[in-house]
């Protein structure tokens, strides 16, 4: 009898928890302004035997500071982005196994690293200066071919948009020290070059298992916006994050979806009540950053986005969409710590050297077929109505 009373209150307890959830959700909802998506901006399945060249381009890159001092090279190689039965997929190879074929020159470890080999990708439309686009093998001085090729691909030019929602299905692919990314860059630098005029990182992850600082069972998404001057920077970073306990993202096929409005931000994984980020924009920027109004020898700082109406700015301008997997890199995405397995350390010099030589290590975590590779499956953006 006393079980009984006992599991009676219980149900009892849980029910009203139940409701009391369902309650504070229904007031949560009903506090959001209410915005309607009912236009169609893009629908792209990924249908046909190759990638839509209307919609997307590949940039050509070696890394460099920009792009996060990453060790991969990208470019259009078929080898590293192509469409097979109705999705795309974005897969680094090493540069000794597809490098050639591409470049029509030998690309084995001894020209990556000590032929005096000079690789030059301006003529492919990089940019970027010198570090991005230009690299000389040479050992003695501690530079190298990228080791790893993969792919980047963007709709900068083809196609953006302000405001909106979105939903991208994909499937994270998995190998130490792969960084995927879905995420969103401004058309025009309308406030100035990064970071004044923002970046939106919908979904970033890892390769790695959940050893290294979680691993693939990590989604997570950002905002990052601020001010760089010559001897002073500011920045304001937006990150949060939704750990996956069912399995890595590079398990199964998830969505990664979003709400973008003149008044808020919001994130989700799988769900639109699994919220990964929720930006409220009921501050200007530099309110909500907590910026200093004087640099530190008293002279005045004007807010670059004081021009704009919206307290969403800089995230109020147009942006395009872009999808790519990176392979390491120095800015501390991986981060240093001991007994991680990390084969290099982003202090030290010739990090780049440092991953390669280790590559008896990582590459068996790449796996066969396309289980390294990131499938997506379709992007479906609708503006507001």
């Amino acid at each position: 009898m006393f079980a009984i009373k006992r599991w009676v209150s219980m149900i009892g307890i849980i029910v009203s928890l139940g409701i009391a959830g369902v309650i504070i959700y229904f007031k949560v909802k009903n506090a959001l302004p209410k915005y309607q998506f009912c236009k169609v901006l893009l629908d792209e399945s990924f249908d046909g035997d190759s990638i839509n060249k209307n919609v997307w381009s590949h940039e050509f890159s070696m890394g460099g500071p920009i792009y996060n001092g990453a060790f991969d090279l990208t470019t259009d190689a078929p080898s590293n982005s192509y469409v097979k039965d109705g999705s795309l997929y974005i897969k680094p190879t090493l540069t000794t196994v597809t490098g050639a074929e591409f470049f029509k020159q030998a690309m084995t470890d001894s020209a990556l690293l000590t032929s005096n080999m000079t690789l030059n990708l301006t003529s492919y439309g990089c940019f970027g200066g010198d570090a991005s686009c230009y690299r000389n093998a040479n050992i003695t001085n501690g530079t190298m071919i990228p080791p790893v090729m993969s792919a980047r691909l963007t709709t900068k030019g083809k196609f953006n948009f302000k405001f909106g929602k979105g939903e991208i299905q994909f499937r994270a692919p998995r190998g130490d020290w792969m960084w995927p990314a879905i995420w969103m860059m401004p058309e025009k630098d309308v406030y100035g070059t990064w970071p004044f005029s923002g970046e939106i990182d919908l979904m970033e992850s890892y390769g790695n298992g959940k050893g290294y600082m979680g691993g693939a069972y990590r989604a997570i998404s950002s905002l990052h916006y601020g001010m760089d001057f010559p001897k002073l920077s500011y920045r304001k970073d937006y990150g949060f994050e939704k750990m996956l306990r069912r399995g890595p993202l590079f398990s199964t096929t998830h969505t990664i979806g979003w709400e973008w409005t003149p008044t808020y931000f919001k994130t989700w994984l799988d769900n639109p009540l699994r919220t990964i980020m929720y930006i409220n924009f009921d501050q200007t920027a530099y309110k909500r950053a907590g910026f200093p109004f004087t640099f530190p020898n008293g002279t005045a700082i004007n807010d670059p986005w004081a021009s704009s109406n919206s307290t969403a700015a800089p995230f109020d301008q147009e942006f395009y969409l872009i999808l790519n997997v990176a392979v390491g890199g120095t800015n501390g995405w991986f981060q240093d710590f001991p007994n991680s397995g990390k084969p290099w350390d982003n202090s030290r010099p010739t990090p780049d050297i440092l991953f390669h030589e280790s590559q008896d290590k990582w590459y068996p975590t790449w796996g066969e077929g396309e289980s390294g590779a990131m499938k997506v499956d379709y992007v479906k953006i609708w503006g507001m109505c």
